[in-house]
């Protein structure tokens, strides 16, 4: 909370606002937005990881872009390119549905293993032309790191960015610059 009210007094914003919300009722919810009196220039809809929760389909549809960490598993990448490409296909000569595409990104890579695998699916995903953002997410052990009672620096939050030292080497700075580029934000 002293975290929260030193930076309200260093930037004079307040923090955005957090909606709990699930899978079935997101759309509804994000429509209320408006009558909130504040315009959003975007609206981030955090999803569970399974296309089987109740929901998460129809909401996948029904946002512009959805962003996607992959890793560099077979099992994962398989089910990953097989259902994106369900969607798609789902999605062309439909033109009500808001879903613009899937923008993927690296994530949890280790920079000591091969780029082989990496290479080999990057080529697939330019071939099914999907798009894959340039900057690769690390698999860095800081990112486990939680808020500590005793004032230690910290990464994982939502509302207060990680120190400079806890940043470096991330490239989280990096990906949200280039999400930002791409989708024009």
């Amino acid at each position: 909370k002293l975290q929260m009210m030193e930076q309200w007094e260093r930037i004079q914003k307040k923090a955005y606002p957090i909606i709990e919300s699930n899978p079935q009722k997101v759309r509804k919810d994000v429509d209320t937005l408006p009558a909130s009196g504040t315009v959003y220039d975007i609206v981030i809809v955090d999803l569970p990881g399974s296309v089987s929760t109740t929901g998460v389909l129809s909401t996948i549809v029904n946002v512009d872009y959805v962003l996607v960490p992959i890793v560099a598993d077979r099992f994962d990448m398989q089910s990953t390119l097989g259902f994106t490409t369900a969607v798609m296909d789902y999605k062309a000569g439909r033109e009500n549905i808001p879903l613009k595409e899937f923008v993927f990104f690296w994530n949890k890579v280790d920079r000591r293993v091969s780029t082989d695998i990496f290479d080999a699916y990057n080529k697939i995903m330019e071939k099914l032309e999907f798009t894959v953002l340039d900057t690769i997410i690390p698999d860095l052990n800081r990112y486990t790191k939680e808020m500590s009672l005793m004032g230690k620096p910290f990464f994982r939050s939502t509302l207060l960015p990680p120190s400079g030292k806890m940043l470096e080497g991330s490239n989280i700075d990096l990906l949200a610059a280039e999400i930002c580029e791409y989708i024009k934000l």
